[in-house]
């Protein structure tokens, strides 16, 4: 898949296209980016450089990027 042909993955950066490729055909789903959101906050919290601001993703814990677009 070329990288720019969904420009909507890239709403968390290049991680999450690799991401959507590995895990589900490189194709956008909500729960896809909750799932990536998670991990990434997990990895990154202790930087605190990321906070739940939105309450739909303090609720699932997917405090990483902008799950509610596209």
């Amino acid at each position: 898949m070329e990288k720019n042909s969904k420009p909507y993955l890239s709403l968390f950066g290049g991680g999450f296209i690799d991401y959507a490729n590995e895990h589900n055909n490189g194709e956008y789903s909500k729960e896809l980016a909750i799932e990536f959101s998670r991990m990434k906050y997990q990895e990154l919290k202790q930087t605190g450089m990321y906070s739940c601001i939105r309450p739909e993703s303090a609720e699932t814990g997917a405090c990483y990027g902008d799950i509610v677009r596209p």
